[in-house]
């Protein structure tokens, strides 16, 4: 027994690029087994189409194969998207939407405040192992200091460097991945050294 997929008046069907389409025609609709048609609706069609589809069997000796797409045929297989459930959280992503655009300019005001004062912070450290006699204890404590110090600035550095990509984007900048494309740039940055390479042969 063969069987189709049907919403009581077309039936569906798989064209050349293997896109399920519908269509008036019986001769025309796609054939499976129970399992198989059950399987192409969960599967590949949107979930808020299944409820309007079916599985019948189909009589295969009076079925006129010479049949013709109709004018009204159409693509059942839309893309997906993340709103298809109908339970999209709106406000949520409203507010969201919201708090991004005006509180965005003053994150970026208080990561300059706060870049500020590391750099005031590492250059205190610069003029104070000017005149100081380093140990081996002191040596160690002010080389995990300006270690901290260093990572803390870079993290400051990396927002706004954050906070500029989206300040200055524009929707088409969203909508076509660029924004994306500039973050994970961020991820692939290796510093280049400019006089010191000696030093720099060994990290790993």
């Amino acid at each position: 027994m063969e069987y189709v997929i049907t919403d009581g008046k077309q039936y569906l069907h798989s064209d050349d690029s293997h896109k399920l389409m519908k269509t008036d025609s019986l001769g025309l609709a796609e054939r499976y087994t129970y399992d198989a048609a059950q399987k192409v609706i969960k599967n590949y069609v949107p979930k808020f189409q299944r409820p309007f589809l079916r599985v019948e069997p189909v009589d295969t000796d009076n079925i006129n194969v010479d049949c013709k797409f109709s004018k009204e045929t159409e693509s059942i297989m839309l893309s997906k998207t993340i709103f298809d459930n109908m339970d999209y959280d709106w406000k949520r992503v409203g507010s969201d939407m919201k708090d991004f655009i005006t509180q965005l300019p003053q994150y970026k005001q208080n990561l300059q405040i706060k870049y500020k004062e590391i750099e005031e912070e590492q250059n205190d450290f610069l003029h104070y192992i000017e005149d100081v006699k380093f140990d081996v204890f002191r040596g160690f404590k002010a080389l995990l200091l300006i270690q901290d110090i260093r990572k803390r600035r870079r993290k400051i550095k990396d927002e706004l460097l954050i906070a500029g990509i989206f300040l200055g984007a524009t929707l088409e900048d969203y909508a076509s991945g660029r924004c994306l494309a500039r973050l994970n740039g961020l991820d692939n940055r290796k510093y280049r050294p400019r006089r010191l390479i000696e030093l720099f042969k060994n990290i790993a």
